[in-house]
């Protein structure tokens, strides 16, 4: 399932030119790349979510870190943008119906890759 998120960020990457901008930059310890990311492409992303059944959201759901995430080593080198550092709050519409939820869920693991993918093509 990694490699089928990484392939899904990786087109996304290319299809919506994201890039990191020098607003992404972190700046006094704060690390604003994968809210950037949201916030540039999370509708066109969401517009192409809508066309997934739910098992596909799901499994893309389910591969989100989380910020206690204790559960997948992260090897060096790697990055590991949780949900929460997408967000940095609370997100989730609670009168939202199930698949809104669950779209916005998967939306947020893929910019979470996405900026794992930028921070490691911008690590020397």
């Amino acid at each position: 399932m990694g490699r089928y998120i990484t392939n899904l960020a990786e087109g996304f990457i290319g299809q919506l030119k994201a890039r990191i901008e020098a607003e992404d930059r972190p700046v006094g310890g704060g690390d604003f790349l994968a809210q950037n990311l949201y916030q540039r492409h999370c509708d066109a992303i969401i517009d192409q979510l809508r066309r997934m059944r739910p098992e596909t959201l799901g499994k893309i759901a389910a591969y989100g870190r989380g910020a206690d995430d204790t559960t997948r080593e992260i090897v060096p080198g790697e990055h590991g943008t949780t949900l929460y550092q997408v967000h940095c709050g609370t997100w989730l519409g609670k009168y939202n119906d199930g698949m809104t939820l669950l779209r916005d869920i998967a939306c947020t693991a893929i910019v979470a890759e996405m900026a794992n993918i930028l921070k490691r093509r911008a690590t020397p």
